[in-house]
């Protein structure tokens, strides 16, 4: 007893140690003081804008709060993100840059820790190895970046934690409301909503429906209690600007293809996406009796970000679930499984790290899901099936 004590606070002590490393770091990084650092400050310029009565969506307006001069507006920083998700940016508009910054920071570094605890949970992985998925989420490069870079992300993984927890004690309705922080950035789910859609009507589970449409009905009001007219500017920004989403070269499959095969060619960068629909649609058919969300939805988040037609290096922290199945799956393997699965991953880590501290065009970062995912199935052969505990298993089996 007292050797499981020591054993407990050793453990939590060592990730206090690292939590007030990542905060004394962030206190140096740049990016946390300095608002023409990191992507954050597209966040709280539209959040200021919105609070005192100007337009979020507005080119002209951001670039004038950011003091950039009008013939550089190129390189303003834009949110892009549709008017639910100003109702989360807003609270921290209300304060200045460097403190809202940390408290984004600290909000951010809890949300990775409770959604990686929760996967691991969910997976089977064991109550005292939990700490496990707090090391592999920190050393693991995306989920660095979106730190640093102070992207939303990783709300959008507590959306889909909260939607397992919900599912597996059949509160369909909440499950729907957490899905709501997916929709911060849908396109990064792309894959996952379409099998929503299709498990929903198949199970009738109009509760998921229900919950996100209210969730985001009330956001929306929210932020319309501010600015009236948010909708139509953000319908007007959508439509009129040429350079916006998916037309940008960024880290995607498809951004690679139009990099080689010809980057006037903009529809090269939905083709994956069609590919990925055609396979998602075979991929639940066969499966859509025994359909197990806990099992599946790691592959579904990975296969989304490899096809969606816009994403960012700090969008890959999506990836994490698929880390953690893998993750759960060897830790009861035996050391020979372990070892070899390290084998495969440690080499993929190591090469991320590398490509990001280059300093390369985010376009040549679109092989890392490939090889994450690649590395994370690989575990999963050389590891025999975990057991998942009945709460996890009922996920799928609900009817």
């Amino acid at each position: 007893m007292r050797q499981q004590c020591l054993a407990r606070v050793g453990k939590i002590t060592a990730l206090a140690l690292v939590l007030a490393g990542l905060v004394w770091q962030g206190t140096r990084t740049p990016a946390l003081v300095d608002p023409s650092a990191g992507d954050y400050e597209a966040y709280w310029m539209a959040a200021r804008l919105l609070l005192t009565g100007g337009n979020p969506y507005d080119l002209d307006a951001v670039a004038a709060l950011q003091g950039v001069p009008p013939l550089q507006n190129g390189s303003v920083k834009v949110a892009w993100n549709p008017p639910w998700a100003l109702a989360v940016m807003l609270p921290f508009g209300l304060v200045e840059f460097p403190l809202s910054r940390m408290l984004w920071f600290l909000l951010m570094v809890a949300v990775l820790f409770a959604s990686t605890s929760v996967f691991w949970l969910r997976d089977g992985g064991p109550l005292s190895r939990r700490w496990v998925a707090a090391l592999l989420c920190i050393l693991f490069p995306p989920a660095l970046l979106a730190l640093w870079n102070g992207q939303m992300t990783p709300l959008l993984l507590a959306g889909i934690a909260g939607f397992l927890h919900s599912g597996a004690q059949g509160r369909w309705g909440r499950a729907g409301a957490f899905l709501a922080l997916g929709a911060l950035k849908p396109h990064l789910l792309c894959l996952f909503w379409g099998v929503c859609v299709l498990w929903g009507v198949h199970h009738r589970r109009w509760q998921i429906a229900a919950g996100l449409g209210i969730t985001l009905a009330v956001a929306v009001g929210a932020v319309a209690c501010v600015d009236p007219l948010i909708l139509s500017r953000y319908q007007e920004m959508m439509a009129g600007d040429p350079a916006l989403p998916p037309l940008t070269l960024t880290a995607t499959t498809g951004a690679m293809l139009r990099l080689l095969l010809g980057a006037e060619k903009a529809w090269l960068q939905t083709a994956p996406l069609a590919v990925g629909a055609c396979w998602t649609c075979l991929y639940y058919w066969r499966r859509r009796r025994s359909w197990d969300w806990m099992e599946h939805t790691p592959l579904l988040l990975a296969a989304s970000v490899i096809v969606t037609p816009y994403a960012w290096p700090p969008d890959y922290v999506l990836l994490l679930p698929a880390i953690l199945q893998a993750a759960t799956r060897v830790s009861g393997a035996g050391t020979r499984p372990i070892g070899l699965a390290l084998l495969f991953y440690v080499p993929v880590v190591a090469a991320c790290f590398t490509v990001w501290f280059s300093g390369v065009a985010g376009v040549w970062h679109a092989w890392q899901p490939w090889a994450v995912l690649g590395a994370c199935l690989i575990a999963r052969k050389l590891a025999t099936p975990a057991r998942i505990p009945s709460t996890a298993s009922n996920l799928g089996t609900l009817r």
